[in-house]
């Protein structure tokens, strides 16, 4: 039975390996290895290959070290890309882009729950929800025009005692389709 996107990334040890790579990194085997010490070699290998079958990494380059071939990888097509020049892009190649950017987000959030120091959800300003809204393309692009107004307001600003880094991170998609006028989206 072949498996889904999701159900390839997100066994945890997939996970960690496709977040090295996140940033457009090309790395061989080894050099992941190094990053994953906990993991032995040969599951680290076995990771890459069903990686690498379900078209998340591709071989990229071949380096010949000392007689042999060594593989460097990297994160298959950058569907982000295309969508951002209006290119086409099919849905196997959306999909993985987006696990790829839930795969950042659950970095970046497992790195602020791991810090040392005492974490404070409410002062360091952390929240997560969602809402659906309905809107015509043209009040969701002007929309997008107030959202990106709000961000080149703060974009620029230099680090300083009293700030710190936030990282906002934003997804739109269509709502799911109803035949109730009345469905908003939430749970019933």
């Amino acid at each position: 039975m072949k498996n889904s996107k999701a159900d390839l990334l997100l066994h945890p040890i997939r996970l960690r390996i496709i977040q090295i790579f996140i940033g457009g990194r090309e790395l061989t085997v080894q050099q992941v290895a190094e990053y994953l010490k906990d993991i032995p070699q040969a599951t680290l290998y076995r990771h890459f290959n069903l990686l690498v079958q379900g078209n998340m990494l591709s071989v990229v380059k071949h380096n010949q070290v000392r007689g042999a071939i060594e593989k460097v990888y990297a994160i298959t097509n950058n569907a982000d890309n295309r969508m951002s020049n209006g290119e086409k892009v099919d849905r196997e190649d959306l999909m993985k882009q987006f696990m790829l950017f839930i795969s950042m987000l659950i970095d970046d959030f497992e790195a602020y729950t791991s810090r040392e120091n005492e974490i404070d959800p409410f002062q360091d300003g952390v929240g997560f929800r969602q809402a659906s809204f309905f809107l015509s393309d043209k009040e969701l692009h002007q929309l997008y025009e107030k959202i990106g107004k709000a961000f080149q307001e703060v974009a620029h600003n230099e680090p300083s005692a009293d700030r710190k880094r936030r990282t906002i991170s934003t997804i739109l998609m269509p709502g799911r389709e109803s035949n109730n006028p009345d469905y908003r989206g939430e749970d019933e």
